[in-house]
């Protein structure tokens, strides 16, 4: 058996004489691209695990704080160890808060640049990854200002507290111009 031939002049469009035939794209391939993007698309909910895990920290980082604090109040009431305790327990409270804040921040704005946007408020809410990028910059800012105190705070020695000081300053500078770059 023989199969039909089809020729050009068969599928021309016959109200458009003179006119070059439109040529479509295969439909196979049409359907991969379709199906590709489809699949691209739906790769942004790959996010959820990281925006999950950052809250899921957060809340570890949040629980962590309190038996911080638990320490702070217990070295306080009780005393022992030096004058400075209660003071170092307290700012290492502060910082486990603060760190679990970063972790607040990146888990929620994760969420709302690549899932949806949540009804959160205004300090929370995150518009681009500038915006997520200065949050977190300013706040590890705090963390590390706060760190800086609990060191102050046990009293190091003159060339310890330079060095850290330094660092500091420089690494907080820095994180300020991240904080604050504009394109």
């Amino acid at each position: 058996m023989s199969s039909p031939t089809l020729h050009v002049a068969d599928t021309e469009d016959h109200t458009n004489a003179g006119a070059a035939p439109a040529v479509a794209a295969p439909r196979s391939r049409r359907g991969v691209s379709h199906a590709a993007s489809a699949v691209l698309e739906r790769s942004r909910y790959l996010v959820v695990m990281g925006s999950v895990t950052a809250l899921a920290l957060a809340v570890a980082s949040f629980v962590w704080a309190v038996v911080k604090a638990g320490a702070f109040i217990q070295a306080l009431v009780f005393g022992g160890g030096s004058d400075d305790l209660p003071l170092v327990k307290l700012f290492e409270s502060i910082d486990i808060i603060l760190v679990g804040t970063v972790l607040l921040t990146i888990g929620l704005g994760l969420w709302e640049l690549f899932i949806r946007d949540l009804d959160l408020p205004p300090a929370l809410t995150t518009t681009s990854f500038a915006d997520l990028k200065a949050k977190i910059a300013t706040t590890l800012l705090l963390v590390l200002v706060v760190r800086f105190l609990e060191t102050v705070v046990s009293r190091p020695a003159a060339g310890e507290l330079l060095e850290l000081g330094v660092a500091v300053t420089l690494v907080g500078g820095l994180l300020m111009v991240f904080a604050n770059w504009r394109r």
